[in-house]
């Protein structure tokens, strides 16, 4: 027969009288200890107060040295008033050395260790007095200690512990325990005298039950009624626990389908806000967090005017509210600089009812600025294919006209249609040349080359224009620069991209000068002129598509507009750059950056 066969019979009196003596006996005894001990600190709070006092006073009596160094005469102050109080005092500079102790020799006072570490020592500097009860290996008993720093206020030079021995406390108390069980025993045997009545009592039980019931409403759901017994408070018992444990097992899943729904939104590049029916935020999403700079937890609670000071938003929230309708619009949010978004708003029901309000911010700024550089692109595009195909149609329109007769006139109009011919066969072979090099499905063929060589082709390529313009082609390249590994071809563009707009937008008898070095791992090459320069507002935006800073003048020497565009395209696919400094009237410096060695 086990124990649950033995106590499941006993009637619920006795086993309530049971446990009450029980409780009350482990209550005594509860209480008997803490008196005990309550004691006991206040013992030692009295003891340590005494020792404060005398090792104030004796800190009075020391002389102004006496932290200098091992002094006979402190040795003997000290010995004589331990002595007198019946303590041991010791003497510690600041730097943990023992210069005196009342219970140690004076010839083996150089042997003790060093106290700096000793907890009393480094409370006594860090907050003006330190404590501690342990053993002392050196007098052979346990010791209270006290320190005090040497001054009491400044810099400290150190510290006077005294210590006593707890004897006196400890029989006081053994003394004072025998009281407690003495009386913890008569009080137990009186309280056996009460527990018939009290066993009738079905408050007790009714009250676990009621502890437990408000722990589970507070969301201790593992909180149970142990009660192992076939009477009306055990079934009571075992319904509370099934209850518990069926609204538990529904909690979780619902705390495992929040979380879940938690890290869906927490995964998500929209921004989602979820408001309550009088427009409190409920819940933002990480994304939201980082855009409008706040918490989820923070701003819980709080209505979404006062944490989210968007103006636009709270009118949609407002509307969804008013309307119980969804709203959706496009947004320009400045946060802080401008955003767009597709914005929606939309009502939360629960049974036909409005219980509050779901945000999303879907951010559509870069589809904007895409669009708007297709747009501009395809602009551009028939700006620049329009004029010298209205100049074929017109010139071609005349030799039809008649003026095929006229071989002065019309070697003139062929000569323009073929200037013209050639304009747009140069804009398509740049823009083949753009697309391919930012497709990428032509990397770059890398092998290595002669820098100042390949400047020296581009210099005798670029010879009709130097003459045309009279500009000075300069290869300053020197001679004994290492390889550059680079698409030779590709490379060759750029210097003549580059060298032809130096020669363009040159002054008459100015320079074009091509310059390289090797800066650690990388070539700077640079292509320098001497002509009109470049305006500050247009330096960020000259290896744009089609930009000019000159239009008239650029379309006038041919330009397509967009070798500058090819050129970053190529430095970059070489995983270098290139940047430009000019002011005008003072010419332009482009500087190409590429990596000097290739693994």
């Amino acid at each position: 027969m086990n124990f649950r066969e033995v106590i499941y019979p006993i009637k619920f009196s006795t086993k309530v009288a049971s446990l009450f003596l029980i409780a009350f006996g482990l209550t005594i005894g509860l209480s008997g200890y803490r008196s005990v001990r309550g004691l006991e600190s206040h013992l030692l709070d009295e003891l340590k107060e005494s020792l404060h006092i005398q090792a104030r006073a004796f800190t009075a009596a020391l002389p102004a040295d006496a932290f200098s160094s091992p002094q006979a005469g402190v040795q003997a102050l000290a010995q004589k008033t331990g002595q007198a109080g019946g303590n041991r005092i010791t003497l510690i500079r600041r730097d943990g050395k023992v210069l005196a102790d009342s219970q140690v020799r004076w010839e083996d006072i150089p042997r003790l260790e060093n106290h700096q570490s000793r907890p009393e020592i480094v409370d006594a500097y860090l907050k003006g007095m330190g404590t501690d009860t342990r053993h002392s290996h050196t007098v052979g008993s346990d010791l209270l200690y006290i320190a005090v720093p040497v001054p009491a206020s400044g810099p400290a030079r150190g510290a006077v512990r005294m210590a006593m021995s707890t004897t006196r406390v400890q029989n006081k108390v053994k003394e004072f325990t025998g009281i407690v069980l003495f009386s913890s025993a008569l009080a137990l045997g009186l309280a056996g005298l009460l527990t018939a009545v009290l066993a009738r009592w079905v408050t007790r039980p009714l009250m676990a039950v009621t502890a437990a019931a408000k722990a589970v409403s507070e969301g201790d759901l593992a909180q149970k009624v142990r009660v192992d017994s076939g009477d009306e408070f055990g079934l009571l018992a075992q319904s509370f626990n099934e209850m518990t444990e069926k609204l538990a097992q529904s909690l979780s899943a619902l705390r495992s389908e929040k979380e879940g729904i938690s890290r869906i939104l927490g995964s998500m590049v929209e921004t989602v806000a979820a408001l309550d029916a009088s427009g409190r935020l409920l819940y933002v999403n990480p994304a939201g967090e980082m855009i409008f700079g706040v918490t989820s937890a923070d701003s819980a609670g709080k209505f979404f005017s006062e944490v989210i000071r968007q103006a636009t938003l709270a009118s949609m929230i407002q509307e969804v509210l008013e309307k119980n309708d969804e709203v959706r619009q496009e947004i320009r949010l400045f946060l802080p600089e401008e955003s767009i978004f597709d914005a929606q708003a939309l009502p939360i029901r629960s049974h036909g009812h409005l219980k509050g309000v779901l945000l999303v911010l879907h951010d559509i700024t870069r589809i904007h600025q895409l669009e708007e550089v297709r747009r501009d692109f395809v602009a551009n595009v028939s700006h620049e294919l329009r004029t010298p195909l209205t100049s074929i149609q017109g010139y071609a329109e005349t030799l039809l006209s008649g003026a095929l007769s006229d071989e002065k006139h019309a070697r003139d109009f062929l000569t323009t249609i073929q200037d013209q011919a050639e304009r747009l066969s140069r804009l398509v072979n740049d823009l083949l040349d753009l697309s391919s090099i930012e497709s990428g499905k032509n990397p770059p063929k890398i092998s290595s080359f002669s820098l100042r060589e390949l400047a020296a082709e581009v210099a005798e390529s670029l010879s009709p224009q130097d003459r045309k313009h009279k500009v000075r082609f300069e290869n300053n390249i020197p001679a004994g620069l290492p390889d550059l590994n680079a698409d030779r071809d590709q490379m060759k563009q750029v210097l003549i991209n580059l060298a032809d707009n130096g020669i363009k937008f040159n002054r008459e008898k100015g320079t074009v000068t091509l310059e390289a070095k090797l800066k650690g791992n990388e070539f700077e090459i640079s292509v320098k002129d001497t002509g009109v320069g470049i305006p500050e507002a247009d330096l960020t935006r000259v290896f744009e598509r089609f930009y000019r800073v000159d239009k008239g003048r650029s379309r006038d020497e041919g330009g397509t507009g967009l070798g500058l565009a090819i050129v970053k395209h190529i430095v970059e696919a070489h995983g270098g750059s290139v940047r430009v400094e000019s002011a005008p009237n003072e010419g332009s410096k482009f500087i190409i950056g590429l990596p000097g060695r290739r693994p």
